[in-house]
């Protein structure tokens, strides 16, 4: 009989024993896999990362546009020391300004510099450049930026005449066809190109030349205007298309 007991137990010991070590070997394969899935899960996540980087990266690169209109204008200027200054205009208006190259110190024009306050006031205030304060402690420094950016705007400030050609049917004794010419709307020649005026009277008028030089000359109180004696409807009629081509270049 205690043999027996004593095999049942031998046998369940046994058992026990072979249970415990598939339950560690299962839970070391559990570990395992579970490390194996961190690992992959971490390297996936690590690769999604890094790609959205390179992805905004891309993007911020490709939205980065030059203005076709935009024009740069190098100066050479003088703070503390010798600057070279890049001055970015659209249109004739400021919209950047970077200094390429300087020696300027780096704790009072360097950091004019590299603050960028001073840059930002002249572009905001660039319609008066006069107003702008120097930077305190480094007057050189921002007086010199200063001057690029006046000698920029100079450099594309370009006037620009408008000649307007205006062709007019009156009739003074008869019919006649004048023309003014207009240089940003001041009357610089008058001719009549076609009449049929008597020639000692009316043409003589035309010819000489006498009223259209007074027009000219009186063009901004055309009422002021003699007529020319004896040929007072030849005269007015000149006169006329004078006031009416001032009118349309208003």
């Amino acid at each position: 009989m205690k043999r027996v007991l004593l095999s049942l137990f031998l046998v369940f010991a046994l058992v026990a024993c072979s249970t415990e070590e598939a339950v560690e070997e299962n839970n070391e394969l559990v570990e395992e896999t579970t490390e194996e899935t961190t690992e992959d899960t971490t390297e996936e996540t690590v690769e999604e990362e890094t790609e959205e980087v390179v992805e905004e990266e891309t993007t911020e690169e490709e939205t980065v546009v030059e203005d076709p209109n935009a024009i740069k204008i190098v100066k050479e200027v003088t703070g503390l020391s010798a600057m070279t200054v890049e001055v970015t205009l659209v249109e004739g208006v400021i919209t950047a300004i970077e200094v390429l190259e300087h020696t300027e110190t780096e704790g009072i024009g360097g950091t004019v510099i590299n603050e960028g306050v001073l840059i930002q006031t002249i572009i905001e205030n660039q319609e008066n450049l006069d107003s702008i304060d120097v930077i305190s402690g480094a007057t050189l420094t921002s007086n010199a930026i200063i001057e690029a950016a006046k000698s920029a705007l100079a450099d594309v400030t370009v006037e620009t005449s408008i000649e307007v050609v205006i062709q007019k049917e009156v009739t003074g004794l008869a019919a006649m066809t004048v023309e003014v010419t207009l240089l940003d709307g001041v009357i610089t020649s008058i001719e009549v190109l076609n009449h049929s005026e008597t020639e000692s009277i009316g043409g003589t008028v035309i010819n000489e030349g006498a009223l259209v030089q007074a027009i000219i000359d009186n063009q901004d109180n055309l009422d002021s205007v003699d007529v020319i004696s004896g040929a007072t409807m030849t005269s007015n009629a000149i006169i006329e298309v004078a006031k009416s081509a001032l009118e349309e270049v208003k």
